[in-house]
């Protein structure tokens, strides 16, 4: 059962992977060029945590 529906899967999957990804490229690019830098993630409860109905946001956290 694909709760929400899969544009909702979609749309979820998009907005936590896609904006996190775009904005570390664009600062290693910063931290390459200063030859100095560090990236930290900072992670969801729900990435270590599973909840029911919502498998796709946990993946994606």
């Amino acid at each position: 059962m694909i709760v929400g529906g899969a544009k909702t899967w979609r749309d979820m999957a998009v907005m936590n992977t896609i904006p996190v990804t775009v904005l570390t490229a664009e600062i290693v690019k910063q931290m390459v060029s200063k030859n100095s830098g560090i990236v930290i993630n900072i992670a969801s409860a729900a990435s270590f945590h599973q909840m029911r109905y919502w498998s796709v946001y946990s993946a994606t956290k």
